[in-house]
């Protein structure tokens, strides 16, 4: 890249990708389609060990776009990828996108709107996550269900959020400093080749939110992003929950550094909790349909995937 290009860049781009060839793209195509002056952004792909051919896309559309880069990453895990785009950047900001995301025209000029005028300056930026259904959705996946889609519509006006409300690595912008800071992505959470482990990005936010940053969010930092027809089933629901649980458990090992004693409260706590009521086996044996039901069964499985990340504790190490 021509050294006059690197120095005026102030946004690196991340796209973690895996298997998702047919995806990427149109990714890529949206984010050569900003409004921001190129010389001022670059578009990192890392490839996380993909055994398509994202490689070769990347490559032949490197030949036109200059501000385009690919770096491999060949060990698995989404947060592994994450933290080798930022470790590659050169922006003093880093916006993450997900290689199945399609942003809006104007998403990194607003990204760059909020670090640089919004005050206090935040620590984490990002907006909507406009759902592309690859199929109909079912009328049970709404409310909360929406969130294990990494759905996000908090309000038509820019604001700074609230206490529990988090912006998804689908479409969020952090400052390079804090990323360093606080050592990037924790490796032990997210995503894992078909393994749904999450909270990829929530343990940097409350690291950075308890530094005293705030997070931003404005309805015009917008992306689309696909749904899967496979994520739409009770199936994909049930795993995805007991999964949350599970990463649930890690990251408040993580946060709080339990000693046996707390641990052991905490375990025997959800225990006592999941036994005490007989239904919870009802609900799993026989999965009831309606709606009400359904969000009852899948907290049923977030409860069990608690369990077992405790009980997994050795696997929690940053």
């Amino acid at each position: 890249m021509d050294r006059s290009i690197k120095s005026e860049i102030v946004i690196s781009v991340v796209i973690a990708t895996y298997n998702r060839a047919k995806y990427l793209s149109k990714a890529i195509e949206g984010l050569i389609n900003q409004t921001l002056e190129k010389s001022q952004y670059e578009i990192l792909v890392v490839d996380n060990n993909s055994t398509d051919n994202t490689k070769q896309i990347v490559l032949d559309l490197m030949k036109a776009v200059p501000n385009l880069k690919y770096i491999y990453e060949a060990i698995s895990g989404a947060n592994n990828a994450r933290n080798t785009g930022w470790k590659n950047a050169i922006g003093k900001y880093v916006a993450y996108l997900d290689d199945d995301a399609i942003p809006s025209h104007i998403w990194l000029e607003r990204i760059l709107f909020a670090f640089e005028s919004v005050s206090p300056k935040p620590g984490i930026v990002g907006g909507k996550v406009i759902p592309i259904w690859e199929s109909e959705k079912p009328s049970w996946v709404k409310g909360r269900l929406l969130k294990a889609l990494s759905v996000v519509d908090y309000s038509e006006e820019a604001r700074f959020l609230e206490n529990k409300e988090f912006l998804y690595s689908v479409n969020m912008a952090l400052q390079r400093e804090l990323l360093a800071r606080f050592q990037g992505f924790d490796v032990s959470l997210g995503r894992k080749g078909k393994r749904l482990t999450s909270n990829d990005e929530i343990l940097i936010a409350i690291k950075i939110k308890n530094a005293g940053y705030k997070f931003y969010y404005d309805p015009l930092i917008a992306v689309e992003h696909l749904v899967p027809s496979n994520r739409l089933t009770h199936k994909w629901f049930f795993k995805r929950y007991y999964q949350q649980g599970y990463s649930d458990a890690l990251m408040w090992m993580l946060l709080e550094k339990p000693s046996l004693w707390v641990w052991f409260k905490k375990f025997i706590y959800y225990i006592y909790g999941f036994v005490r009521n007989p239904t919870h086996i009802f609900y799993l044996l026989f999965k009831p349909a309606k709606a009400e039901n359904i969000i009852l069964t899948l907290l049923i499985y977030a409860r069990i995937g608690f369990i077992k990340g405790l009980w997994q504790k050795n696997e929690c190490k940053s």
